[in-house]
């Protein structure tokens, strides 16, 4: 349950992901281990931070005995987690589109790849930006034949951009001579291209995604 609620909320990109506690009771300490492990993947993308709010005393002991306390930041209400949330952030810069299943749709998400970059004064990341959407949204176009999102958003200095489809088909590498790969060699020009790329499946679709960075930054995270 609580991978297919961060599945949802992380397709939308958002800034930060706020889970309400006060109404869980945990009658086993390791079921909470769930958090750092969201937390984790939360970060590699799409850069968001998930925090925790208002637990109950048993389950703050409980947060603690397992050291979650120190590896997901806890507030004691959801009231708190906002207001530090809107005080410590930058307003980030996102863009998306949808888009029908049609060849068109990579040159108008490869037209938006450009757009976003001249908007963040981040031209330098253009062309690499055109060329992996075009690769995302050619594959969605070709494989899951269905609406599809093109999405852009810069967070601390990174390019994310992503691809939502509503096929939960993952995708996988293929080499090049798999004539028969879901994706061929688009994705293996993402790999060579993105700092970081993946496929985040949901029960009602998927998000591709890949992270740029400007030349000679470091684009790690978590």
């Amino acid at each position: 349950m609580l991978r297919a609620v961060l599945v949802r909320a992380l397709t939308d990109q958002p800034e930060a992901i706020i889970v309400d506690l006060s109404e869980l009771e945990v009658a086993d300490d390791s079921a909470l281990l769930a958090f750092p492990v969201a937390a984790r993947r939360a970060q590699v993308w799409p850069a968001t931070a998930l925090i925790l709010a208002a637990p109950r005393a048993a389950v703050a002991r409980a947060m603690d005995r397992t050291g979650i306390a120190r590896r997901v930041p806890v507030v004691g209400s959801v009231e708190q987690a906002v207001a530090d949330r809107q005080a410590a952030m930058v307003q980030p810069g996102r863009l998306h589109q949808w888009y029908k299943p049609v060849p068109a749709a990579a040159i108008l998400a490869r037209e938006l790849a450009d757009r976003a970059c001249r908007l963040w004064g981040v031209t330098e990341l253009s062309d690499v930006a055109q060329l992996l959407i075009t690769e995302l949204v050619s594959n969605a176009v070709r494989h899951a034949r269905s609406e599809l999102r093109a999405s852009l958003a810069l967070r601390a200095h990174r390019l994310l951009l992503s691809v939502q489809d509503r096929s939960t088909r993952p995708v996988r590498l293929g080499g090049a001579d798999d004539t028969y790969a879901t994706h061929g060699r688009g994705l293996i020009v993402v790999k060579a291209l993105a700092a970081r790329w993946g496929c985040l499946v949901g029960d009602d679709g998927k998000a591709v995604w890949a992270v740029l960075g400007p030349p000679g930054a470091d684009t790690s995270v978590g």
